[in-house]
């Protein structure tokens, strides 16, 4: 192994990055999570995206309308950012 002929065990330099990005992502995320209405609303969205699969039963179907969500919080995280700049130069 130390010459490189057999490698049996997996390379861990290579999942660090992706490891560490997890963990502040985490950590992020349960911050914005401590804010109780926050919380209360993000629960409500998550109930209404997994109850969808109850509604639309076909599979592919399905998947489309996670796919069309994520596209569509990109695009009102963008909007809403760009609204905050807006804001911002007019205030400051």
């Amino acid at each position: 192994m130390l010459l490189g002929i057999e490698s049996r065990e997996e390379n861990y330099l290579v999942k660090i990055p992706s490891l560490l990005k997890l963990v502040l992502a985490k950590d992020r995320y349960n911050k914005v999570l401590e804010e109780p209405e926050v919380l209360r609303k993000y629960c409500s969205l998550t109930e209404r995206i997994l109850d969808a699969r109850y509604i639309i039963n076909d599979t592919d179907l399905y998947k489309m309308y996670l796919n069309e969500l994520i596209e569509h919080a990109e695009s009102m995280t963008k909007r809403y950012a760009d609204i905050e700049t807006l804001i911002s130069s007019k205030t400051g």
